[in-house]
């Protein structure tokens, strides 16, 4: 397998409000790029993501990923409305330089008035992400 790793992750976003977004597709990506600049594991399974890191680099032969370690260091290295680059180090200072791109999202809406003519939206959106995961 080795480096650099892809895959796509499906992750599902929803919002509601008064009023609807211009593009309900590009909204749904662009929130979903923005929980993940914000904590990428809260879209990707650390767990998982791990696992990845574990496999690629046994197939590889280079260092190593202790498994039995959860604490990351995240930082932010750049970010766009439908793209977020960011360096993920694990404790034994393996880094690697992961981006997060939203590929495509399958939307469903709903627009419904209450009695007294007031407008409620609601969106429902199942969106891919594409991750690269490079080894620094």
């Amino acid at each position: 397998m080795g480096f650099p790793i892809e895959f796509d992750h499906v992750v599902h976003v929803h919002h509601s409000g008064v009023s609807g977004p211009a593009s309900n597709e590009y909204f749904a990506m662009k929130k979903a790029v923005e929980e993940c600049r914000n904590n990428i594991f809260s879209q990707i399974n650390f767990t998982n993501f791990r696992q990845r890191i574990v496999d690629a680099e046994h197939s590889t032969g280079e260092g190593h990923v202790d498994v039995d370690e959860d604490s990351v260091k995240v930082s932010l290295k750049g970010s766009s409305d439908s793209s977020v680059d960011q360096e993920i180090e694990f404790q034994n200072n393996c880094k690697y330089l992961t981006s997060v791109e939203a590929k495509s999202a399958n939307c469903a809406t709903k627009t419904k008035q209450n009695w007294k003519g007031e407008r409620s939206f609601k969106l429902d959106a199942e969106v891919t992400l594409q991750v690269v995961v490079r080894k620094m």
